[in-house]
């Protein structure tokens, strides 16, 4: 671990004990990575049946023909979507992920790197509930943007506890986001100016509000204008 690392360590940490810890799971992987490689197969159907379509239509249509390859390279590109994201569950996501007030810890095959919630844009929960044939199918992922551009993607049931991850992590992200906003909002309410003109000599000038407390005087002739009234 670099320097930069101990540091991030240090500030994530700071000696507190972590809000929760959760622990990748096995067969929850391999049950999503199972059914992401079931909709690959399902794609591949689509696109290759579709190009099919596409080579018969030639002979009828140019028009028909195009829709068809629309339809195929659609299927396609689903192919590689899919086996992409089944194969990402098992690289990418981290063996253990702990949360801290002011961040995470993820380890992933024994390096362990520490993120403060400032290095993190924004926390995306999503939850689709899908109704099929009577039976209800919650799906519920929680997706880490880092201000890097990179992602990190974790779907219910690859983590244990996975819903006490996804409520921890958001509302400590949006509570780190507010505290950082705080002290720019109270900087731009004392960076506010008043306009004011001297009664002496008539010149009109901005005066910052944070001042009018005490005495002002003119910009050009000095003269005392009292206090105002922001």
């Amino acid at each position: 671990m670099n320097s930069h690392q101990d540091g991030l360590a240090v500030a994530v940490s700071g000696g507190e004990l972590p809000v929760s810890v959760h622990h990748f799971r096995f067969w929850g992987a391999l049950k999503r990575t199972i059914l992401f490689l079931i909709g690959g197969l399902m794609a591949l159907l689509v696109g290759l049946g579709s190009l099919g379509g596409c080579l018969v239509a030639l002979q009828r249509s140019p028009i028909e023909a195009v829709l068809w390859g629309v339809f195929s390279l659609c299927g396609l590109i689903g192919v590689g979507a899919t086996v992409y994201e089944a194969f990402r569950i098992f690289l990418k996501t981290p063996s253990v992920v702990s949360v801290y007030r002011s961040g995470l810890r993820l380890q992933n095959r024994g390096k362990e790197t520490a993120v403060a919630w400032a290095e993190i844009a924004k926390v995306e929960r999503h939850v689709s509930v899908i109704v099929h044939m009577g039976r209800t199918h919650r799906v519920d992922t929680t997706t880490l943007h880092f201000a890097s551009g990179k992602k990190l993607r974790f779907w219910d049931g690859i983590l244990s506890d996975y819903s006490t991850f996804a409520d921890s992590a958001t509302y400590f992200h949006e509570s780190a986001q507010l505290a950082r906003s705080a002290p720019a909002g109270s900087a731009a309410k004392n960076r506010r100016m008043k306009e004011i003109r001297c009664w002496h000599c008539g010149e009109v000038f901005d005066v910052p509000v944070s001042e009018l407390s005490v005495e002002v005087r003119c910009r050009r002739c000095k003269a005392g204008l009292g206090m105002m009234l922001a």
